[in-house]
């Protein structure tokens, strides 16, 4: 199968978490309405992409309970955040607030908030929730620069949704059932159908701009309102952005040491760092390797020095692996 799902099924009335695989590539989600594991899963996605913080593309959309009657309509349900491969589903209706840190990453100009009609999204956001969001980006305006070499002209991409753009972009078929889309969204409970299709709609989004951003010829126009295309287009930046890729495929880490409970919590050793391996001093030695850092083929820098995890990230001790030798990471 294409699209997959599976749920780690925690044991906590305030989150859980989900796998969605999606033409082989794993997306994990957090679904939740607490306030903490939303700081928690922001302050991940900075560190993990702490050198891109002043390019940042994020995927955004929300749902909400249908709206049959325009003069009666539902606040948004969820909103949910893709960065990489890691999404969060805000279940914003039940939340008991809205943290500081959510209001303060959405209003960002910095970061790239994109999505279909994703404009329509930050004024509902606005209206039912005062949340702003400092730069959205319509990803119809983004494929626009590409039109020709898409095989759309400009009135079928005026009237593209998502669905079409993964399958002209990605060359992945999205699906996107009725029956899912217009269900209750005001559950405080969601269905595995409902947290694929939420977390879908944010990373589809969120990897048809990074896959439009690997051109850069389709962002040096600047014919363009300056509101309607990612911030960071000059050859400067590519040429930097190439140097980092490099910089990275030849930066080497060695893990040595990771501890955890049989209850699920984990924690660290101090870590020192020197010569390209981090040492952990203290405890016998031990090889572990953590699966959620490596999702994305590479761990997170820095990871080994915060462990324990933010609260959503300690998983059962089954999630980290031991190895039998050291592991080196790219």
């Amino acid at each position: 199968m294409t699209v997959t799902i599976f749920d780690h099924k925690l044991s906590s009335s305030t989150h859980n978490i989900y796998d969605v695989n999606f033409f082989g590539v794993c997306i994990r989600t957090l679904v939740t309405n607490c306030p903490s594991m939303v700081e928690s899963w922001i302050s991940e996605i900075k560190l993990i992409h702490r050198q891109k913080l002043g390019r940042l593309i994020v995927g955004l959309d929300i749902e909400h309970h249908p709206n049959f009657n325009y003069k009666n309509e539902h606040p948004v349900a969820t909103l949910q955040l893709c960065v990489g491969h890691r999404c969060l589903i805000f279940q914003v209706i039940h939340a008991p607030d809205i943290p500081q840190c959510l209001e303060d990453f959405l209003l960002n100009d910095k970061y790239s908030f994109v999505g279909v009609r994703v404009d329509e999204d930050a004024e509902k956001l606005k209206n039912d929730y005062n949340l702003s969001v400092g730069n959205a980006i319509d990803l119809r305006t983004l494929a626009a620069e590409q039109v020709d070499v898409l095989g759309m002209n400009m009135k079928e991409l005026k009237q593209a949704g998502l669905k079409g753009l993964s399958e002209r972009v990605l060359g992945k078929k999205l699906e996107k059932p009725k029956k899912i889309q217009l269900s209750n969204w005001d559950n405080r409970k969601l269905s595995s159908h409902q947290v694929q299709y939420a977390c879908l709609d944010a990373f589809v989004s969120f990897e048809i701009a990074r896959t439009l951003e690997k051109n850069p010829a389709s962002f040096m126009s600047s014919s363009q309102p300056r509101s309607f295309i990612l911030k960071t287009h000059s050859s400067t930046i590519m040429k930097k952005k190439a140097t980092k890729m490099t910089e990275d495929i030849s930066d080497h880490v060695t893990i040595h040491h990771v501890n955890y409970q049989s209850g699920g919590s984990m924690k660290s050793q101090n870590w020192s760092t020197g010569s390209g391996s981090n040492r952990a001093t203290g405890g016998s030695r031990k090889d572990y390797h953590c699966t959620y850092c490596d999702m994305d083929g590479h761990y997170i820098e820095g990871c080994f020095f915060i462990h324990g995890f933010p609260p959503w990230h300690r998983f059962h001790g089954k999630d980290v692996k031991q190895k039998g030798k050291k592991t080196t990471a790219h």
